[in-house]
């Protein structure tokens, strides 16, 4: 059994969720509904097992944030541990700071080519803090250190560097 949906790119990790709960329980009740029926009546279709991928249910590399990922990687890794207003299962990409953990909270492409190596800091902007992806800025919007919400331009002097790395 099987159900198809979109996933905009605007969609957080809790309406994807949400979708596949919403798409997943009436495919559990026709499951049922054929069990009840006898094990020939559930269908079995054949998978090609070279094109299986295993990620298990921990956070995505680490629950680090690799500021080496094209721009649209890292908004959409930020974008799929949104699970507001619950808590996110697998916590927020982190990055390392000056020896802190930023936990990095929302962030939006810019569309803008990244002119420094990933994770470089650029100068704080009204909307947030750019901070340079594997190609492009990614402008920083929502931040938390030591888990409190903080201004990322407080938390993100230019010139710095985010690694990905625990240290």
């Amino acid at each position: 059994y099987e159900a198809w949906f979109d996933i905009a790119p605007t969609d957080t990790g809790l309406r994807v969720a949400t979708n596949c709960v919403r798409h997943g329980v009436p495919l559990v009740g026709r499951l049922l509904d054929d069990a009840a029926r006898g094990a020939e009546h559930v269908p079995a279709t054949p998978q090609d097992l070279r094109g299986r991928r295993w990620f298990g249910r921990g956070a995505p590399h680490g629950g680090r944030l690799p500021w080496d990922m094209p721009a649209r990687r890292v908004v959409d890794l930020v974008r799929a541990a949104t699970y507001a207003p619950f808590p996110s299962p697998w916590g927020w990409p982190t990055s390392s700071l000056g020896g802190r953990d930023v936990e990095v909270r929302r962030v939006r492409p810019t569309g803008e080519v990244a002119d420094a190596p990933p994770g470089a800091v650029g100068h704080a902007r009204p909307e947030g803090v750019p901070v340079a992806a594997g190609d492009e800025w990614v402008l920083v919007e929502r931040v938390r250190v030591d888990g409190e919400p903080a201004e990322a331009a407080e938390v993100l002097p230019a010139g710095m560097q985010l690694v990905s790395q625990q240290l």
